[in-house]
């Protein structure tokens, strides 16, 4: 019966694709250029809208064919957090109201679900456990945030986003994590990378935001479940590039007396964008993480040898390419 659903998402996928344009214009539902992005012309930001169609007719046809049913809170709070994010797309809810919000669902879903709270944080490298007790259930979805939001401001380049979250699945599935219920997903991003790189379809917030909902939730999950499967040290380190540069962001915006939560060209695409063609950014990302998953996999070498790796490489890349006179311009 699995292939019977597969065969039906690809042509789900494969539908919605071919008729993006029609389906985006009848919606109107695109992203329109500014000073601040990078591309010039109006281009469709319907990616999680298909995403989320994605997810419901998934859930459906294993519900028909094998009466499965998954966790009905995930498809519960995805939905509340999928349409937070759409009216966000349609509408530019502030950013420090949009996060207060995505907290407050995340803490009723932990409410309903205790298994989505965080209670003890062992970091292996020093041997140390942390142990969060009753505040971690207001701890949780702290992280969740911090992840969204460096998601979210990582999300500005084609195909670097789409490949960081493939990145993160194979991270997960090094890991022995289970994510038979989720390979529809990689369906999705075959289709949705073919018409990201030629510039034609944007994830939007939408999409972001469920692909950072279904990674915390499966990160926490199997975390809390079996903490031999996923540490703390490799869940830092594959989300480092990310989390790296929103915390510089956040710095340097209130460094300039800016407000952190303001857009910008600041970030470390409009960096390498001035030596790389727009559409080879992301090979940038996906070379220096699939290093990592390397280095940490075949070559098992210390969490400080990868630490030291990533802050390098980082560090190398703000410097090699910055520009003061044109950084300066765009903040």
């Amino acid at each position: 019966m699995e292939e019977i659903i597969y065969f039906f998402i690809i042509l789900i996928n494969f539908f919605l694709f071919k008729n993006l344009n029609y389906i985006t214009e009848k919606l109107n539902f695109y992203d329109v250029p500014d000073q601040r992005k990078i591309h010039k012309k109006k281009i469709s930001k319907i990616g999680g809208i298909f995403l989320y169609i994605n997810v419901l007719f998934y859930l459906t046809l294993t519900f028909i064919f094998n009466n499965k049913i998954i966790d009905n809170y995930l498809i519960i709070f995805l939905s509340i957090f999928f349409f937070i994010s759409l009216i966000n797309d349609k509408k530019d809810i502030r950013p420090i109201y949009r996060l207060l919000i995505f907290y407050l669902v995340f803490l009723a879903w932990s409410y309903f679900d205790k298994n989505l709270i965080i209670e003890n944080l062992y970091i292996q490298f020093v041997n140390i456990n942390l142990n969060l007790g009753e505040y971690g259930f207001y701890i949780t979805p702290f992280f969740f945030v911090i992840f969204l939001n460096a998601l979210n401001l990582f999300d500005g380049v084609n195909l670097q986003s789409i490949t960081y979250v493939f990145l993160f699945f194979i991270f997960l599935f090094l890991n022995n994590i289970e994510l038979s219920n989720y390979f529809y997903l990689l369906i999705f991003i075959f289709f949705f990378s073919l018409y990201n790189f030629k510039n034609k379809v944007f994830l939007g917030d939408s999409g972001i935001t469920i692909f950072a909902v279904i990674i915390t939730y499966l990160i926490i999950k199997n975390y809390n479940q079996n903490s031999d499967l996923l540490n703390c040290e490799e869940i830092f380190a594959i989300m480092f590039l990310p989390g790296v540069d929103m915390l510089r962001l956040y710095f340097y915006r209130i460094y300039k007396d800016k407000n952190p939560f303001l857009p910008d060209k600041n970030h470390i695409h409009h960096y390498i964008l001035k030596f790389i063609s727009e559409k080879y950014v992301f090979l940038y990302q996906l070379i220096v993480n699939s290093i990592l998953l390397f280095i940490t996999y075949a070559l098992n070498l210390s969490f400080f040898f990868i630490l030291s790796f990533l802050l390098i490489i980082y560090s190398a890349t703000i410097i090699g390419t910055y520009d003061k006179k044109s950084i300066s311009k765009n903040i």
